[in-house]
């Protein structure tokens, strides 16, 4: 009898161990996976600052020959643009420039890289995936007249050269994390105030 009541108190004793081992195995895997989410968010979202930020206004050649503007973006196919800064440490007789764009496909975020600035028939751009579970991508950009639209370019100056514009909002919207906005001014655009030196 007694043998059987110690073997009752140690089963139950089990069961409150391993429920309370579950629960703690269960809380580092999640907070395991929290923070690998973070780290390619952290990524993605710094990758696309940086991009941005090295635009330079240099338009380029479609697949048909016709002249596209140095930065493009619709709400369909999201943008793409000219930055500098393409490192060249072997000395590859090519330009520092590159063609560049992202976009959304599928809930994920991919980053789009052309080998060469004015494009071929069969020039295909580099995909590379950075982010899962992104539930809606959106830029907005700020032109000339501090005001944001949507497309870049602005709908009347489509058939000429424009420059690029002042910032872009990226507007990130992940599931589980709810929408992250990151703001950034592209090179050369600032306009603050100047002072007078005498």
């Amino acid at each position: 009898m007694e043998l059987t009541v110690a073997m009752a108190i140690f089963a139950t004793f089990s069961v409150v161990a391993y429920g309370s081992l579950r629960s703690v195995i269960d809380t580092k895997q999640g907070s395991d996976q929290l923070s690998s989410r973070m780290d390619e968010l952290r990524v993605a979202v710094m990758l696309m600052e940086r991009d941005l930020s090295q635009a330079v206004n240099r338009p380029v050649r479609d697949k048909l020959g016709d002249t596209e503007s140095a930065f493009v973006a619709d709400s369909t196919t999201g943008i793409r643009f000219t930055r500098g800064g393409w490192s060249n440490p072997q000395g590859l007789p090519r330009s520092s420039l590159r063609r560049t764009g992202y976009r959304l496909e599928d809930e994920q975020l991919i980053r789009n890289s052309w080998r060469a600035l004015d494009q071929a028939v069969s020039g295909e751009a580099d995909d590379m995936p950075l982010l899962s579970e992104v539930e809606n991508l959106t830029f907005r950009y700020l032109d000339d007249r501090d005001q944001w639209i949507e497309n870049w370019p602005p709908a009347e100056e489509e058939q000429k050269e424009t420059a690029l514009p002042n910032a872009v909002e990226i507007i990130l919207g992940i599931k589980g994390m709810g929408e992250i906005r990151r703001l950034v001014q592209l090179p050369g655009t600032y306009r603050g105030e100047t002072k007078n030196e005498e």
